[in-house]
C-alpha cells in the first residue's frame, strides 16, 4: 500500500453505494417518463374527443327566401310575426331556396354538402342542381347558379355564407300539411365527418320562417290534385 492512501473495502454481499444511487435514479426516471406518458395519452384522448365532436356551424345572418318562377306567398306574418312561406298547389315549378350558414367556432371546417332535409317522399322541394354560395360581406356578390359550389368550401371562424339551393316542386298534391324548416349539412374536420341539421326558422318560435305546402303525391294517386296550365 502506498503511503497516504486509504483503501475502503465493501463487505461481500453489500451493494456499492454508487450502485444503489444509480438504481434510485433509474427508478425515479422511470416514474417521470411514465407520468409524462400518461399525461400525453390523456391530452391526445381529450383532443381526439374534442375534434370528433367539433361542430361550429349554425344558421347565418341572411333571411331565408324563395326565388324563381315558383308561386309562393307569405302567410301569418301579421304584426311583428315573421310568418311562413306557403307554396300552394301548382304545376311542377323550379325555384331556389336561399339560406345562410356561419362558423361560430375557433377553427375552420370543410363544408361537404348542404341539401334539403325533407322527411317525406316525394319531397316538397326536390333537389334540382348543386348548391352554390357567396360570402356575406358588406358588398355581397349576386348569388347564381354560376357561383362557386358549396362542396369543398373551407368555412373560416366567423365567416358567413349565403347558399343557393335549386329545387323543383311536385306536379301533384294531396290534402294535408307538409313543413320544411331545416337543411342537412355535412362537414369535415380533420379525420371526422359530421352530419347534422340546421334550422332556418326563428330560434324562439320554430313555426316562424318555415315553408308550408300541401302533401306532395305521385301522379295517378287517388284524390291527387294535379294542376295544369304552366
Amino acid at each position: 500500500m502506498e503511503e497516504g492512501t486509504i483503501e475502503k473495502t465493501v463487505p461481500a454481499g453489500q451493494p456499492s453505494p454508487d450502485v444503489g444511487g444509480s438504481l434510485t435514479r433509474r427508478r425515479r426516471l422511470h416514474w417521470i417518463l411514465a407520468g409524462i406518458g400518461v399525461v400525453f395519452v390523456a391530452v391526445v384522448a381529450a383532443a381526439a374527443v374534442l375534434a370528433a365532436t367539433y361542430q361550429p356551424v349554425s344558421d347565418g345572418m341572411a333571411t331565408p327566401a324563395i326565388n324563381g318562377p315558383v308561386t309562393v306567398r307569405a302567410v301569418n306574418n301579421f304584426a311583428l310575426m315573421r310568418g311562413q312561406l306557403y307554396i300552394p298547389p301548382q304545376p311542377a315549378s323550379s325555384g331556389t331556396l336561399t339560406v345562410s350558414l356561419e362558423n361560430s367556432g375557433p377553427l375552420a371546417v370543410t363544408i361537404e354538402s348542404v341539401v334539403f332535409d325533407d322527411p317525406i317522399w316525394p319531397p316538397v322541394l326536390a333537389p334540382a342542381g348543386p348548391a352554390t354560395y357567396e360570402p356575406l360581406t358588406d358588398t355581397p356578390q349576386p348569388l347564381t347558379a354560376s357561383s362557386p359550389r358549396i362542396a369543398g368550401l373551407v368555412l373560416r371562424p366567423g365567416e358567413n355564407v349565403e347558399i343557393r339551393l335549386p329545387f323543383r316542386t311536385p306536379s301533384c298534391w294531396l290534402s294535408g300539411r307538409a313543413e320544411v324548416s331545416d337543411v342537412l349539412v355535412t362537414t369535415k374536420y380533420l379525420f371526422w365527418t359530421h352530419h347534422f341539421t340546421v334550422s332556418f326558422t326563428d330560434s324562439a318560435d320554430p313555426s316562424q320562417g318555415m315553408i308550408l305546402a300541401h302533401l306532395p303525391i305521385q301522379p295517378g294517386t287517388q284524390n291527387a290534385n294535379c294542376p295544369s296550365g304552366r
